[in-house]
């Protein structure tokens, strides 16, 4: 076994925890992290690639029942890093269970955008080589579950409602946290907040009080909140940490829109092979 190998992915799951334990919402620079070793790292591996011809994106003609049971409608996602002053956009879409995600480098200022489907492949724009590749990378055992199990500490969300909703999903064949935070908006409702761990009120949304609000009862959380819109849709998840050097800014901030349109098409693109996949029986 060549240890060698394991190096990228090792690498990248460092990176993806990091990111988002430190920065919460970062969600740009875990996309940068994944976009570098596929096109920057894979493709000094010839030998890796597993075809040289784009191929269509498939995943959503792949076990459509859980998905369509799970994911019940478009959402489109902001989330903002203060600490880089950046903000990602994303577009979840029904209609092609995936997601569209556009962000700025903040090493080159050049746009970005990628896509995730449901099936664990993110798809990227290698422009050394002139043309979309994709990797199953993000599908490896575990890996679903980083992100959002690391969002669920540094935001303070309750726990159980989505774990179980995690293993429901898991026995039918769906990996509900491969689009990160957007999952979130699927399984949180206002009943999982009303506990000692949160503050419950009304707020003006729209211009009238109707939105419900809870505040985080934790010291050092002063000023976080969740909020759900008047259909008690998930609707913003703002978070401040005071004193606590590991989250960096000590800011977060994700919102989330259902009434946005969100049409898009995954680029056929070649399918590559990460160095240390195998390792992973993803092949």
């Amino acid at each position: 076994m060549r240890t060698t190998n394991f190096a990228i992915p090792a690498k990248l799951w460092l990176i993806l925890v990091f990111c988002l334990a430190v920065t919460g919402t970062a969600h740009g620079q875990i996309l940068d992290a994944i976009k570098d070793a596929l096109s920057g790292k894979a493709k000094q591996s010839k030998s890796g690639k597993s075809s040289e011809t784009p191929e269509p994106n498939t995943a959503h003609e792949i076990n459509p029942g859980p998905k369509n049971e799970f994911f019940t409608s478009n959402v489109s996602v902001s989330s903002y890093d203060f600490e880089k002053q950046a903000r990602t956009e994303s577009c979840f879409s029904k209609a092609s269970l995936a997601m569209r995600s556009d962000w700025t480098d903040p090493r080159t200022d050049e746009r970005q955008t990628a896509y995730t489907d449901s099936e664990g492949y993110f798809t990227a724009l290698n422009k050394g080589e002139q043309r979309w590749e994709k990797t199953k990378l993000l599908a490896m055992e575990g890996m679903d579950m980083v992100g959002p199990s690391t969002m669920l500490s540094a935001y303070k969300l309750p726990v159980g409602p989505y774990w179980e909703a995690a293993k429901k999903y898991k026995e039918k064949g769906l990996k509900i946290g491969a689009f990160l935070h957007v999952g979130f908006a699927f399984i949180y409702k206002p009943e999982h907040f009303r506990t000692e761990h949160y503050t419950e009120k009304k707020v003006n949304c729209n211009g009238t009080e109707r939105c419900t609000k809870f505040e985080i009862n934790e010291d050092g959380y002063e000023g976080s909140y969740i909020m759900f819109d008047y259909l008690d849709k998930l609707a913003e998840i703002n978070v401040v940490v005071k004193d606590n050097p590991q989250f960096g800014s000590g800011k977060g901030n994700i919102e989330y829109f259902y009434d946005r349109g969100c049409n898009f098409t995954i680029p056929a693109a070649v399918e590559m092979k990460m160095p240390g996949q195998d390792l992973f029986n993803m092949d």
